[in-house]
Protein backbone atom coordinates (compact mmCIF):
# COMPACT_ATOMS: atom_id res chain seq x y z
CA UNK A 1 0.00 0.00 0.00
CA UNK A 2 2.85 2.41 0.81
CA UNK A 3 4.48 1.62 -2.54
CA UNK A 4 1.20 2.36 -4.29
CA UNK A 5 0.89 5.72 -2.51
CA UNK A 6 4.47 6.60 -3.41
CA UNK A 7 3.76 5.75 -7.04
CA UNK A 8 0.70 8.00 -7.07
CA UNK A 9 2.68 10.82 -5.50
CA UNK A 10 5.44 10.46 -8.10
CA UNK A 11 2.88 10.55 -10.92
CA UNK A 12 1.32 13.73 -9.53
CA UNK A 13 4.72 15.41 -9.34
CA UNK A 14 5.53 14.31 -12.89
CA UNK A 15 2.18 15.66 -14.12
CA UNK A 16 2.75 18.99 -12.32
CA UNK A 17 6.24 19.24 -13.79
CA UNK A 18 4.88 18.48 -17.26
CA UNK A 19 2.16 21.12 -16.88
CA UNK A 20 4.73 23.67 -15.67
CA UNK A 21 6.96 22.87 -18.65
CA UNK A 22 4.11 23.30 -21.10
CA UNK A 23 3.09 26.56 -19.45
CA UNK A 24 6.70 27.75 -19.48
CA UNK A 25 7.01 26.93 -23.18
CA UNK A 26 3.77 28.81 -23.89
CA UNK A 27 4.96 31.84 -21.95
CA UNK A 28 8.34 31.78 -23.69
CA UNK A 29 6.57 31.70 -27.05
CA UNK A 30 4.27 34.56 -26.05
CA UNK A 31 7.20 36.58 -24.76
CA UNK A 32 9.07 36.07 -28.04
CA UNK A 33 6.01 37.02 -30.10
CA UNK A 34 5.52 40.20 -28.06
CA UNK A 35 9.20 41.10 -28.51
CA UNK A 36 8.93 40.62 -32.27
CA UNK A 37 5.70 42.61 -32.50
CA UNK A 38 6.93 45.51 -30.37
CA UNK A 39 10.54 45.44 -31.56
CA UNK A 40 11.95 45.65 -28.04
CA UNK A 41 12.67 43.47 -25.02
CA UNK A 42 9.55 42.17 -23.28
CA UNK A 43 9.65 40.17 -20.06
CA UNK A 44 6.72 38.18 -18.69
CA UNK A 45 6.61 37.50 -14.96
CA UNK A 46 3.95 34.91 -14.25
CA UNK A 47 2.83 34.02 -10.75
CA UNK A 48 0.18 31.67 -9.48
CA UNK A 49 -2.58 34.30 -9.43
CA UNK A 50 -1.14 37.33 -11.19
CA UNK A 51 1.69 38.47 -13.35
CA UNK A 52 3.47 41.42 -14.86
CA UNK A 53 4.53 42.40 -18.36
CA UNK A 54 7.65 44.57 -18.67
CA UNK A 55 8.24 46.42 -21.93
CA UNK A 56 11.58 48.17 -22.27
CA UNK A 57 12.03 51.37 -24.24
CA UNK A 58 15.03 53.61 -24.79
CA UNK A 59 13.98 57.24 -24.89
CA UNK A 60 10.90 59.22 -25.87
CA UNK A 61 11.04 58.28 -29.55
CA UNK A 62 11.26 54.58 -28.73
CA UNK A 63 8.38 54.91 -26.25
CA UNK A 64 6.28 56.55 -28.96
CA UNK A 65 7.13 53.73 -31.38
CA UNK A 66 6.11 51.09 -28.79
CA UNK A 67 2.86 52.93 -28.04
CA UNK A 68 2.08 53.09 -31.76
CA UNK A 69 2.72 49.34 -32.04
CA UNK A 70 0.22 48.86 -29.20
CA UNK A 71 -2.31 51.02 -31.05
CA UNK A 72 -2.13 53.86 -28.53
CA UNK A 73 -1.86 57.35 -29.96
CA UNK A 74 -0.56 60.24 -27.85
CA UNK A 75 -3.30 61.84 -25.79
CA UNK A 76 -5.56 58.74 -25.85
CA UNK A 77 -7.40 58.31 -22.60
Amino acid sequence: MVARQLGTSARRRKRQTLNATVSSANFDDLQNRLQQHLGTRVTLHHGEKRGRIEIEYYGNDDLQRVLNALGLAPGDS
